[in-house]
């Protein structure tokens, strides 16, 4: 080990100290960052289950209220965004046709 001019300065139990204080504030540090990184997990968690929950209902009512609905359709709702899926959830109630619920406005 290298030794400086401070070191000869401090005292072993002063380092020790110091190493225990940086040891410290490590793990403090990894707790925090664990924390964050759960919060934001659970708040992807939230928004990808809202989008599945949103993409699940507008197959349902499609499939309800058209009887078949092709492929295609199904694959743009499993690709469609939030906004998207919102305003086709509104459109839905009172279409008559497919094209009703995903005319863009």
């Amino acid at each position: 080990m290298v030794r400086t001019i401070a070191d000869k300065h401090i005292s072993e139990r002063e380092r020790k100290r110091l190493r225990t204080g940086s040891l410290n504030g490590h793990r403090q540090g990894v707790r925090e960052g664990i924390l964050e990184g759960k919060r934001e997990g659970e708040a992807r968690g939230c928004e990808f289950g809202a989008r599945d929950a949103n993409q699940q209902t507008l197959s349902l009512l499609l499939t309800q209220w058209f009887a078949t609905v092709p492929d295609a359709v199904q694959q743009r709702v499993q690709q469609a965004n939030d906004p998207q899926l919102d305003a086709w959830l509104q459109r839905v109630i009172g279409a008559t046709c497919l094209e009703d619920v995903f005319a863009e406005p």
